[in-house]
């Protein structure tokens, strides 16, 4: 059986298990709007959002940032919607990245996975998935004086048919959210 993305306890909803207000990633003034595309459209359309925030303090405000201590972990909230009259006909599973390209003069590309794995679709829900990617401190490695990465998060929907060699095959749908530039730095101030 499929299970809904879990919500953040006490997160006020709509009625159908979808947040509200400032817990609700995909209209929070703060996060990037990304895009959905699907083959089934207008019979299955989407939209996704997410935000970069430096400390659970942030998060509770949703202040996104752009300046991040790569000292201290780092999270990256992600929500996205399937809506259509064919929605609660999708089974499968998500798969969800974040992919960081280092633009500067040191450190290295990442491609990280988010707090859950593979997220199960619900076809009998209200649509609405979130996940969340807690990067520990230290994870990006950065220069003297900073390093600028261009982080992108990409969804991409897969079935239930395997593949050989294992996995599951991709279908058709996939979206991302494009963040501008997030330069890291190691604050020396702190032991």
């Amino acid at each position: 059986m499929a299970t809904t993305m879990p919500k953040q306890t006490g997160a006020p909803t709509n009625g159908a298990g979808t947040p509200t207000g400032s817990d609700n990633v995909l209209d929070n003034r703060y996060a990037r709007q990304g895009k959905i595309e699907t083959d089934l459209y207008p019979y299955l359309k989407g939209r996704i959002a997410a935000t970069v925030y430096e400390s659970e303090f942030e998060i509770d405000d949703r202040h996104p940032v752009g300046v991040i201590d790569a000292n201290e972990p780092w999270f990256v909230d992600v929500a996205w919607q399937l809506t259509g009259d064919v929605k609660h006909m999708i089974c499968g599973k998500w798969r969800v990245k974040l992919f960081m390209e280092n633009i500067g003069l040191s450190g290295d590309d990442l491609e990280l996975e988010n707090d859950r794995g593979l997220i199960d679709l619900d076809p009998c829900g209200d649509g609405y998935y979130r996940t969340r990617f807690s990067i520990p401190a230290n994870k990006v490695t950065v220069g003297d004086g900073g390093t600028p990465y261009k982080a992108v998060v990409g969804i991409t929907y897969l079935t239930n048919c395997p593949m050989r060699g294992g996995g599951f095959r991709p279908g058709p749908i996939a979206g991302f959210v494009e963040f501008p530039t997030i330069q890291f730095f190691k604050e020396g101030i702190e032991p």
